[in-house]
């Protein structure tokens, strides 16, 4: 009877699919889409050869005649230190799957920066330190550092009361990279028994360094018996990245704002400027032909944070084991 075993893990941890090879390497996915991070983890086998073959009995048939439907022997071992005899046949798993913290991590790619010069622009202007000759606005500001057309060629007034803009974020993505180093599993044994040895496995006489337990697939609760020391086995484990959490791209603040005025449609010599700081200030007099304006503030602090991403690993043919305590 051919047992397939490989993996076992603990019940906190949700598992992923990975693959064993016949080295006893485990290889990992592709991670299913493009949220998804895999890396390959390597777990040694440390014996390769078999032992010798063990000699079994079949007068008995108590205990093997009494398990429960779909349970049959197997031996099993926390380790690979012990080969299987060589008419046993062997199977590598992996169990208990481990995930450190900063097993994946994000990085922050901007996009579109953050801006202190974008927003609905308004204001108030006059011949006096009071503003009250008109208002200005609102002027939609769509790009930082945009050449505004005033729609007409006007002379400055003399005083002007500007609404300072406020920030406004960038854009970035994220995407996650898992640190292999960060995720592991525990590399264990089991031995399928031949049908003349598996009265004896299942009775109690288990060859040595293996231990006399029963094996169900999927993940089950043992069943009623002597077989009461649980673990939950599969073929292997496959750790992958969650999508990242939103990333940010964005400042502290809008430094020191002001607005230039300008004759002409490219906005390259300014004929006069504002301080835009909730006051009514005196701007240049004797401005004529003023037909553009810009407005301009410096992102304070800004910064591209990266998102969070969790690694979770997911089995591969899972399968319960219940030893003889």
């Amino acid at each position: 009877m051919s047992i397939v075993l490989r993996f076992v893990f603990a019940a906190p941890f949700v598992l992923a699919a990975c693959a064993l090879d016949e080295n006893g390497t485990l290889q990992s996915g592709d991670g299913g889409g493009p949220d998804v991070v895999t890396n390959d983890v390597v777990i040694p086998d440390v014996v390769t050869e078999p032992g010798p073959p063990v000699p079994c009995s079949t007068d008995a048939s108590a205990c093997t005649s009494a398990l429960a439907a779909g349970w049959t022997p197997v031996a099993f071992a926390s380790s690979r230190t012990t080969a299987c005899p060589s008419n046993f046949t062997a199977e590598d798993i992996v169990a208990n799957p481990q995930v450190q913290t900063g097993a994946c991590t994000c990085d922050c790619t901007p996009g579109n920066a953050p801006s202190c010069a974008i927003g609905s622009l308004s204001g108030t202007f006059g011949s006096s330190s009071q503003c009250g000759g008109g208002t200005n606005g609102p002027y939609n500001i769509t790009t930082d550092g945009q050449c505004y057309d005033w729609g007409g060629s006007f002379a400055l007034a003399n005083y002007h009361d500007w609404t300072k803009l406020g920030l406004t974020p960038g854009t970035c993505t994220s995407a996650p990279t898992l640190d292999a180093n960060k995720v592991s599993t525990d590399p264990m044994r089991a031995c399928a028994p031949p049908p003349q040895c598996a009265e004896d496995v299942c009775s109690g006489s288990p060859p040595a360094g293996f231990s006399s337990c029963i094996v169900h697939d999927t993940d089950l609760v043992c069943p009623p018996g002597p077989f009461t020391s649980r673990t939950v086995v599969a073929d292997g484990v496959q750790f992958a990245c969650g999508a990242c959490a939103g990333c940010t791209n964005t400042g502290t603040g809008c430094g020191a704002a002001k607005i230039d005025y300008y004759a002409t449609s490219n906005c390259t010599t300014a004929l006069a400027t504002d301080t835009v700081d909730g006051n009514c200030d005196p701007s240049n007099t004797g401005v004529n032909n003023v037909s553009h304006f810009k407005y301009s503030a410096p992102v304070v602090g800004a910064t591209c944070t990266p998102g969070t991403s969790t690694a979770t690993p997911t089995p591969t043919n899972l399968r319960t084991i219940c030893c003889r305590p």
